[in-house]
């Protein structure tokens, strides 16, 4: 017990330590138990067992307790108050109790006394984390070692804290309810609570195991039967064997245990035994209680010869094709003792050698087939059967006339294909040659060779082909050839040439270039490189989001157009999208956003010169729409040249000049939309007098 607290308290410290060093809560350790109930007229006995070996401290420290409920009647059912079946926890006993001569007798109370208060073996090399990890594994295997015993010793379970007899005798008209938890009180441990009942009349019930099958192997007789652990609370067998059928004995010496976790499967037990001795088997199961139950019903079966003779070697001569010789032999030159006869075998094609043509005795080693080849290959095969029905077969060898000569082409090729790409080829059977076949073969282009479309060859007249339809080759081409016997292979078909249906969708064109004019826009684009486009539509967005269709039916090769029903200053957006001649269109192509202008300036600019009582400029009428800033130009005998810029708020110019000097200005207003009205100039300045 030492021992196994200081595991239990090193994997507290780890836990801890990880949890503190993650900032988390430690988690708590779970404390449950499984319980059971087998019935019997006056007493219940009850088993359980911690679900976890982490649970083994607390079991040992505090023990468990169990409590039973009465209910009674028919609904609405009397329930009763649950009560302790004993007035102190249940504990395990102590270590000097197992130090008796029935405990030491007892091999599954001392493996539990082992995992109770023994010291589990440590390697020397492995320390800190590893040591824990050995540790553990050892007392996760040692516990489930120990929990089958119970279910295999009625006196370890007790010993163990695992059992109780309760003597109490169920009415007809009960169910008596027992629940169990852990008398373990820490903050460290979460206390689940298990639960079982148990009813009237259940240990009439029949637990045998059923269905137990035997079947023959060599030198062994496997025994299989269906273990269903949801019907049957079974935790191993007992298997038996008789020569008479009377006295049987027992051939495992311990319980024969079910390894697998899953609660429905099938049990095996193989056992050696010698060929064709009869022997009777039969079983039974353990429950978790000790108990077993009865036998099941007996079987009989024996091993028997499944080692066929050994592999043959098959040679043959067939001279001028007269007829045939065969000869063969064991490859090991070693012929089975209990070899009985040989099969000669023929057939049409190397997979297909069904027919008997001789039985001939186990001293034979050849035969003539005196009968002359053909063209169509006749293949034969030589077995050899032993006393027992096993039977090994040589290698095929074929007998033919060689045939250089190649077969005629198929006549009669068609080929079809539907809406949904699906080839349909047909040809006629050729009833003049021996022939082994066809092969189909396609291609994507004229100028390409052809592929055959299958391996071997086709035994049919027919083949379905299945083409992808979203390629943008239109055309495909189908031709069929002739295999004979001697694998020649005839000329091609005429080709046939089949359209596919149009399901790809054409390329869009694309915009590549644009102009604005006044109130209208001239777009360029590419042609589309599919090459079965029949018109493109152009679309118009404006900035409400309302699409027009602008042109209509375009022809595949117009690369241009002019709209102009446009807005000054409003934005467009434009695409195009192209239709082939099946009626499949394109996606729209990247599409071109403008905003549109008008040359008309709006409102004539007046300029006039300011007085001689003013400053030295000039002043103007301010423009609509309102200008972004103007543009002064200034002439002095050279033409008028952009001089300065200002403020779309002004509506005068002046500067410090002499009023002697000849000059002239213009002016010109920038609009939002960065357009320019012409230059509005004055006259010669004119000095007043």
């Amino acid at each position: 017990m030492k021992n196994l607290k200081i595991v239990f308290c090193t994997m507290l410290f780890f836990i801890a330590t990880l949890s503190f060093g993650q900032q988390a809560e430690v988690p708590k350790i779970s404390l449950k138990y499984a319980i059971m109930a087998k019935t019997f007229k006056d007493s219940i006995v009850l088993r359980w067992a911690p679900e976890s070996p982490n649970a083994l401290p607390a079991h040992i420290d505090a023990g468990v307790w169990v409590e039973k409920l009465v209910v009674s009647g028919k609904f609405p059912y009397k329930l009763g108050k649950w009560q302790r079946i004993t007035p102190t926890p249940i504990l395990p006993q102590p270590l000097e109790a197992f130090n008796t001569e029935a405990c030491k007798k007892d091999e599954y109370t001392m493996l539990g006394a082992q995992l109770l208060y023994g010291k589990l073996p440590s390697i020397p090399t492995h320390t800190g984390f590893k040591g824990v990890k050995d540790q553990t594994e050892m007392l996760t295997n040692l516990f489930s070692l120990a929990m089958l015993g119970c279910d295999y010793s009625p006196k370890a379970a007790q010993m163990m804290g695992m059992r109780q007899v309760v003597k109490v005798s169920i009415a007809e008209n009960e169910k008596i309810f027992f629940r169990i938890y852990s008398a373990f009180d820490n903050p460290m441990f979460q206390i689940d609570t298990g639960m079982t009942f148990t009813t009237y009349g259940e240990w009439g019930a029949q637990t045998a195991p059923k269905f137990l099958t035997a079947k023959s192997q060599e030198k062994m007789v496997e025994l299989v039967w269906p273990c269903n652990r949801t019907l049957n609370r079974w935790s191993g067998f007992n298997i038996e064997r008789s020569g008479d059928g009377k006295n049987f004995t027992r051939l495992n010496k311990k319980p024969f245990i079910i390894m697998s976790p899953e609660l429905d499967i099938n049990m095996y037990y193989r056992d050696s035994v010698s060929n064709y001795v009869k022997y009777y088997y039969r079983i039974q199961a353990l429950d978790p209680f000790g108990d077993v139950t009865d036998f099941s019903e007996s079987v009989s079966c024996y091993g028997s010869d499944k080692t066929p003779p050994g592999r043959l070697v098959l040679e043959e001569n067939h001279g001028d094709g007269s007829g045939i010789t065969l000869k063969w032999r064991f490859e090991n030159n070693q012929p089975a003792v209990d070899l009985d006869h040989f099969v000669v075998k023929t057939g049409p094609g190397v997979d297909y050698i069904h027919d008997t043509l001789k039985i001939l005795p186990n001293s034979a080693a050849s035969f003539e087939y005196p009968v002359r080849a053909k063209v169509k290959s006749t293949y034969f095969e030589v077995a050899a059967v032993d006393t027992a029905g096993n039977y090994s077969s040589s290698n095929p060898v074929r007998y033919f006339i060689p045939d250089t000569e190649p077969p005629k082409a198929p006549v009669g090729f068609k080929a079809t294909i539907d809406t949904a790409g699906i080839v349909r080829l047909s040809w006629q059977l050729d009833t003049t040659d021996e022939i082994q076949g066809y092969r189909v073969f396609r291609k994507n282009d004229p100028k390409h060779e052809f592929t055959c479309m299958q391996q071997g060859f086709l035994k049919e007249t027919v083949f379905t082909d299945t083409l992808a339809l979203n390629t943008l080759t239109k055309d495909i081409y189908y031709a069929v050839a002739t295999i004979d016997m001697s694998y020649n292979m005839s000329k091609m078909t005429e080709t046939i040439k089949l359209i596919k249906p149009d399901k790809a969708k054409p390329v869009p064109p694309q915009i590549t270039h644009y102009k604005l004019r006044d109130r209208s826009v001239t777009l360029q684009w590419t042609q589309s490189p599919s090459d079965d486009v029949d018109y493109y539509q152009l679309y118009r967005t404006d900035e409400k989001g309302s699409t027009v269709l602008v042109a209509k039916n375009l022809r595949a090769d117009q690369l241009e157009y002019t709209d102009s029903a446009l807005t000054a200053k409003a934005r467009y957006t434009y695409y195009l999208n192209s239709t082939d001649k099946s009626g499949l269109t394109s996606e729209n192509s990247f599409p071109l956003d403008i905003l549109a202008y008008t040359n008309n300036p709006g409102k004539i600019i007046a300029l006039t010169w300011l007085s001689e009582k003013e400053k030295f400029g000039f002043k103007w009428t301010d423009p609509n729409p309102k200008a972004a800033f103007y543009i002064i130009y200034k002439d002095t005998g050279s033409g008028l040249q952009q001089y300065k810029s200002i403020d779309s708020d002004q509506s005068k110019f002046t500067e410090e000049t002499n009023k002697q000097t000849k000059v002239r200005f213009g002016l010109q207003a920038v609009y939002q939309n960065q357009q320019k009205s012409g230059i509005y100039s004055l006259e010669w300045y004119k000095p007043e007098h």
